[in-house]
């Protein structure tokens, strides 16, 4: 089977709501915001506000479906 590429920034995303239960996107941005690796993730990604972050976060809407 093909592995497809796949975005760096949504596996964490993805493992941090999943381990830590989280169901605010705001507390999730927080947490993300005050990391050096993960705040270079969303810079990369062009997310610089909440708003650009939770625009990234609805072009995944079905695959978060625990915080919306």
């Amino acid at each position: 089977e093909k592995i497809e590429k796949c975005d760096k920034l949504f596996l964490l995303v993805e493992f941090i709501i999943s381990f830590y239960n989280i169901h605010s996107i705001e507390y999730l941005y927080k947490m993300l915001k005050h990391d050096t690796l993960s705040s270079l993730m969303m810079k990369k990604r062009g997310i610089f506000s909440f708003e650009d972050f939770e625009k990234y976060i609805q072009s995944f809407k079905n695959k978060f479906q625990k915080i919306y």
